[in-house]
Order: structure tokens, then sequence, then C-alpha cells
């Protein structure tokens, strides 16, 4: 939350030139190999959109459970890209 508030404070400018700076750091350590970059589940091959409730409103065939959105987000190192 510390953290949200401080970006919140920067211009948008700013912001854009971060975003810019951690993406090419991200991509150096990812080519160096120090650095693997999970994907989340929208893309993989065990994911099922909109297949629950409102509350879980996802499904992954792999874990066989029904997934919120913020869980969905999140990085999973068993994405299985289509």
């Amino acid at each position: 939350m510390i953290i949200r508030g401080c970006l919140q404070s920067l211009p948008e400018n700013i912001l854009s030139q971060l975003e810019l700076g951690l993406g090419t750091v991200v991509s150096t350590l990812q080519k160096k190999g120090h650095l693997v970059v999970s994907e989340f589940c929208l893309g993989c091959i065990y994911f099922r959109l909109d297949n629950g409730d409102e509350n879980a409103p996802h499904y992954c065939q792999l874990i066989q459970k029904y997934l919120t959105h913020e869980a969905s987000l999140k990085e999973c190192p068993e994405h299985t890209p289509f």
C-alpha cells in the first residue's frame, strides 16, 4: 500500500519512464537467464474464462479449482500457452 501511494503521486510522464525502465531491467535479466517470467491464466490451455459464479468466475482444469478474477492474474509456474 505504501508503494501504491508513492506511485500515485508521480506525474504520468515519470510513471511511463519508470515502467519502461523496469521493463528493460526485466527483459535483460530474462535474456541472461537470471529470471523466468511466469504468465497468468489468460492464454493458458487449462484456463476457462467465465465458467463459474460471480465470486469465482474462472476455472483451471489443471488444479481443478474455480478462481477469482484476482487469482487468475497471478503468475503461475504451470502456465502452458496455447
